[in-house]
Parts: structure tokens; C-alpha cells; sequence
């Protein structure tokens, strides 16, 4: 996410689509930039089942003391990462977790979820198909859900025609659906 910040910034790109939750933050300013909301998703905990047969987590949330779960976490410098240090900061939720890998990249901590390294927090869209199947299973109840939404920013400055009736067409829908 820094990068892409830098990137809009700098004015090399019109448009971000990225992952958003008001305790994050962000370096983009409202003075600066735009956001419309486009849609919504939710960080789930998940981890591989004991076994095909025991479909309980492998690694479950809370953990106990002197037994943290193995957690997959993100980069602090990616927004998913942001966005779930804000969250755990302020939640009075606390687990005891002990990571194991880090990256900025969701489908990398969905890959080594599968090969049971550790319970990540992932966006249901990227694992609805593991969920359906049982590869993956919750690791918590849904009190260690974290609900956030997707937008899209562009600069407050004119951008060119085919942009700024990009942006018309997104609020103009946006209002619609409200």
C-alpha cells in the first residue's frame, strides 16, 4: 500500500483500488484525494481442519498462554497489514499469537495457510471456494471477524475526459444504490 500511496502521490496513476477501514490509516489526505465506496468484504480467521475428519480448526483463535497460535500475518506496509493492527489495537479482543510468516500479498498467506503454517486473517472473496470445500475453516467465531470495504481514490485535481467520466459513472451509481 505505501507504494501504491507514493505512486498516487507523485500523480503516476489516476486511480487505487484498494482495501479500506476508518482505523486505518492512511497517508492520502482529503484534501488531496477522493474515495468512493464500491464494495465491501470481510477479514476472516482462518486455518486448515484438525483432520477430513475433524473439521475444528487447526489453529484457533484465542490460543492459550504459553501456546500461541501460529499466525500468517501481513507486511506493515500493505494496507491489509494497516488495517489489522488498527483493528487489534483497538479490539478488546486480545489473542495470543506468535507470527510464524509475513507478507504483503493475501494469496501467499492463503497458500501457506493450505500447507498448515498458521491461521490467517483473509478476505472471504479469496477463499470462498476453500470454505465451501472445508480446506479451510474458521479459526475463531465471527467476534474475530473484521468487516472492511473496498474503494477506489483518485487526486481531487482534473484528471483527463475518459477518467473523470469513469468517476461520474462510480458516484453516479454509488448514489443509486443508497
Amino acid at each position: 500500500m505505501e507504494a501504491c500511496e507514493r505512486t498516487m502521490l507523485q500523480g503516476h496513476c489516476q486511480f487505487l483500488l484498494c482495501h479500506y477501514h476508518p482505523q486505518a490509516t492512511t497517508i492520502l489526505s482529503p484534501k488531496q484525494f477522493r474515495s468512493v465506496h464500491v464494495g465491501d468484504d470481510i477479514l476472516l480467521p482462518v486455518s486448515v481442519p484438525i483432520s477430513a475428519d475433524n473439521g475444528a480448526p487447526l489453529h484457533a483463535l484465542p490460543g492459550k498462554k504459553g501456546h500461541p497460535v501460529a499466525c500468517l500475518t501481513y507486511s506493515a506496509e500493505s494496507g491489509m497489514g494497516r488495517i489489522l493492527t488498527a483493528v487489534r489495537k483497538s479490539s478488546p479482543l486480545k489473542a495470543d499469537l506468535k507470527p510464524v510468516f509475513s507478507s504483503h500479498l493475501a494469496k501467499l498467506l492463503v497458500t501457506m495457510a493450505l500447507e498448515q503454517r498458521g491461521m490467517a486473517w483473509l478476505p472471504k472473496s479469496l477463499i470462498e471456494d476453500q470454505l465451501q470445500d472445508g480446506r479451510l475453516v474458521l479459526a475463531g467465531n465471527e467476534v474475530w471477524n473484521i468487516p472492511i470495504e473496498i474503494h477506489i481514490i483518485r487526486p481531487v485535481t482534473s484528471q483527463t475526459p475518459v477518467a473523470e467520466q469513469f468517476w461520474t459513472h462510480l458516484t453516479n451509481r454509488r448514489r443509486l444504490e443508497c
